[in-house]
């Protein structure tokens, strides 16, 4: 499930929570992936952040 995105944790302090930041598809793997995310890694909180980069081609 984690080849279509990535999972990453970044402590931060003012907050009081982390952030999960995690790259998606817009396909359903990665759809999967983000709800992983929100089940299993992130924590009450917690910021989510889901992440599509757009290449120059518009992929």
């Amino acid at each position: 499930m984690v080849q279509n995105g990535f999972v990453g944790e970044e402590d931060t302090v003012s907050s009081g929570g982390r952030t999960v930041v995690v790259g998606v598809k817009l396909d359903s793997p990665s759809r999967e992936l983000l709800t992983w995310a929100l089940v299993k890694v992130a924590q009450s909180g917690d910021s989510v952040i889901a992440l599509h980069v757009l290449g120059n081609n518009g992929q």
